[in-house]
């Protein structure tokens, strides 16, 4: 007869320790190594006990050799769900402005201020690095006769493509050749939705193998708009597409899946009538 429990067979051990709770295996992780190296390298386990919880996942490099195990995935998740993280202040305005930022691909952060956008390189830790910038770009602007400011209000990178959706109704296309360099302005479209009246409060990038489909919305107009320009991103003309949003309502947000085939929108509920 068996004793010692370490003297089972690994897959009716794993079996035991899948019947366990959080609380049980944490108490079973602080009993020696052997168990502790068991509970937290068996993904098994974790993926029994936490399928019905958020589980955080990085797609860039969810199929890479340097892939979190489930243990550290569940208890980074956890951690996150119960408020037990750091905060470090990276970069700092001295204004109530609220910026627009995007962390692409683990390299950069860009952050909007103004009609000015900043980037910023992440170090090997993934951290943005706030004593310089690897380049700032000050989008075109329109003048236009009301009280309307020249803000970015979104903006989107994807690939080395950058598009920026301004307030005063217009939207800049942008090359980006290396992360580290100022990207080049291809095209700017000055007057998006309504004759440029209204801002720009969402944009999209829409990438095929031979075009590139520029989506724009704007939270005081009822249209969603596609232009279309060549995998360069030049040649911009009219739009080739005005969908209609059925309700009346304008958008706050949008956003493409991985594989460009769906775009979902957020639609500006905040408005009430008077």
């Amino acid at each position: 007869m068996t004793k010692n429990i370490l003297n089972l067979p690994v897959d009716i051990l794993v079996n035991v320790l899948k019947k366990l709770g959080l609380s049980d295996l944490r108490n079973v992780i602080l009993t020696c190594k052997t168990l502790r190296s068991l509970v937290v390298n068996d993904n098994t386990i974790w993926r029994s006990i936490c399928r019905d919880k958020l589980i955080l996942e990085d797609p860039l490099h969810n199929r890479s050799n340097n892939e979190q195990n489930w243990y550290n995935r569940c208890r980074i998740s956890n951690n996150w769900c119960s408020g037990y993280f750091k905060n470090k202040v990276i970069v700092q305005f001295h204004s109530n402005y609220m910026p627009w930022l995007k962390l692409h691909n683990s390299e950069i952060l860009a952050v909007s201020k103004g009609s000015e956008l900043l980037c910023y390189a992440v170090d090997r830790k993934k951290i943005p690095n706030s004593k310089s910038t690897c380049w700032t770009l000050s989008v075109p602007t329109v003048s236009r006769n009301d009280v309307r400011t020249h803000d970015i209000s979104r903006f989107v990178i994807r690939n080395n493509t950058l598009v920026c959706g301004n307030r005063d109704g217009s939207t800049a296309v942008y090359k980006i050749p290396y992360y580290k360099q100022k990207p080049l302005l291809l095209h700017h479209i000055q007057d998006c939705h309504e004759n440029g009246q209204v801002e720009v409060s969402a944009v999209e990038l829409i990438e095929t193998s031979d075009f590139c489909y520029i989506v724009t919305a704007s939270n005081n107009s009822q249209n969603i708009i596609f232009w279309q320009s060549n995998e360069n991103g030049y040649n911009i003309t009219d739009s080739i597409m005005d969908i209609p949003i059925h309700n009346g309502e304008g958008v706050r947000c949008m956003a493409v899946n991985n594989v460009m085939d769906k775009l979902a929108i957020g639609l500006d509920g905040n408005k009430v009538n008077i």
